[in-house]
């Protein structure tokens, strides 16, 4: 499947027609689980969350040591993580025909402590290479966008294939994967026109299953050794 933006966008705008209320719930689901989201809702910020980049995870880290720290670290670890991973696999799964919200529950599978670990240790080591320089924990972001994908779809993947197989499916395709987010700044800025209310009733569903069509078109092209 060869992907552009305008294809990938149409994708999320038709998903998303067929879908809407459930598309819009769980994107406020996904929302409610960003660390932002207890202080005002920077619709900003999710957009680069939904990108990869969760520059927010640098905050829970270096308070990790004290006690509400340390309880939202773990409420992250343990709860908000494999919610996503849940959020993820709803919109793959949505993104061909109009699903049930029971596949919230795909990150608490059996493959719970798996989900656990390689999330963990994704926002760790996206952390230490922001902590290097920006630029670098960017780029690890944009190549490891396609970890919770996998994990939605395969729970049991081992943590080093998880990121060996996003860096593959990333290869050449990370500029191109920031031209897609790029594309939908004036959304976000309309958003702030509209006290978030676009953002949490269209844009942030039509983002979630165009980012769902990108994992699509790139697992496609995996398979058909593109």
């Amino acid at each position: 499947m060869n992907w552009s933006i305008s294809k990938l966008k149409e994708m999320g705008k038709v998903s998303l027609r067929g879908s809407y209320w459930n598309a819009v719930l769980v994107s406020i689901i996904m929302l409610l689980t960003l660390p932002e989201a207890a202080g005002t809702a920077d619709t900003v910020q999710e957009s680069v969350r939904n990108s990869g980049f969760d520059i927010t995870v640098i905050i829970t880290v270096l308070g990790g040591l004290g006690g509400a720290g340390f309880i939202a670290t773990l409420l992250r670890v343990f709860l908000l993580n494999p919610l996503q991973i849940g959020c993820r696999r709803f919109f793959v799964e949505d993104l061909y025909s109009p699903v049930d919200l029971t596949f919230l529950q795909a990150g608490f599978s059996p493959n719970y402590w798996n989900v656990v670990k390689i999330k963990f240790f994704e926002s760790l080591f996206i952390t230490l290479w922001t902590l290097l320089l920006i630029v670098p924990g960017i780029v690890k972001a944009y190549e490891y966008r396609m970890v919770d994908y996998l994990l939605a779809d395969y729970p049991d993947m081992p943590m080093e294939e998880a990121f060996a197989r996003s860096r593959q499916m990333m290869q050449g395709e990370k500029m191109n994967a920031f031209w897609l987010d790029l594309s939908f700044l004036g959304w976000w800025i309309l958003t702030l026109f509209t006290a978030g209310l676009l953002g949490v009733f269209y844009v942030s569903p039509y983002k979630n299953l165009t980012d769902a069509a990108l994992y699509a078109a790139l697992s496609d092209k995996m398979r058909n050794g593109g």
